[in-house]
């Protein structure tokens, strides 16, 4: 059988020269340098205890170490006390919401001491404050009162009044006609000798009419 040297070893394994030479003094094999030789068997017990590391390391970072599983146990338990602990505050919100809303219902359409007296104040407040419409800024020019104009009178009116006017002139010229009538004067009957020298009426001469001739 052949002897290996440790460096070639050492490119085998993927490994640095001088972690190879720990190995091999671990196994009982004196080698001082990257160019010393080993034989076979002793290679292939290097090569049979890095495989059995390997498969170890790989078996501690799947399942842990004794420590491992004590911390993850103390994990475990912190985690669901946390549990326990969030699902009693919500137990106690939902009771402490049911009860709000039982109360509401309960006290649904009455209302309590301060709120009436809130109401009532407001409502005190709303009666002193003057409409915003009256309040006139100081400086700010005052308008006229607006002064509203009548309405026109119907047409029915308006032909009446003529009507009106014209019954008010005729009753008051009855009550002027005895204050400008004068006082009667005396009546002097002319002697009969006057009456008689009266002309007659004149009387119309006969018309003439023209006869009428046949057409022959």
């Amino acid at each position: 059988m052949g002897n290996v040297r440790v460096f070639q070893l050492a490119r085998d394994l993927s490994l640095p020269s001088q972690e190879v030479i720990d190995r091999l003094k671990k196994l009982g094999v004196d080698a001082k340098t990257a160019s010393s030789s080993v034989d076979e068997d002793t290679a292939d017990k290097l090569k049979r205890a890095l495989k059995i590391d390997q498969l170890t390391t790989r078996k501690r970072r799947i399942y842990g170490s004794e420590e491992d599983e004590a911390e993850r146990e103390q994990q475990e338990q912190a985690l669901a006390a946390k549990i326990a602990t969030e699902r009693e505050e919500r137990e106690r919100a939902a009771a402490a919401a049911a009860e709000a809303a039982a109360a509401r219902k309960a006290g649904k359409g009455k209302k309590t001491e301060k709120e009436l007296e809130a109401e009532r104040k407001a409502k005190a407040v709303a009666a002193e404050e003057p409409p915003p419409a009256l309040l006139h800024a100081p400086g700010a020019p005052r308008l006229a009162p607006k002064v509203s104009t009548p309405p026109p009178p119907p047409l029915d009116e308006i032909e009446e009044e003529p009507e009106e006017e014209e019954s008010a002139d005729v009753e008051e010229a009855p009550e002027a006609a005895p204050a400008a009538s004068a006082p009667p004067t005396a009546v002097t009957h002319a002697p009969p000798a006057a009456q008689a020298a009266a002309p007659a009426p004149a009387v119309a001469p006969p018309v003439m009419r023209a006869p009428v001739v046949p057409p022959r």
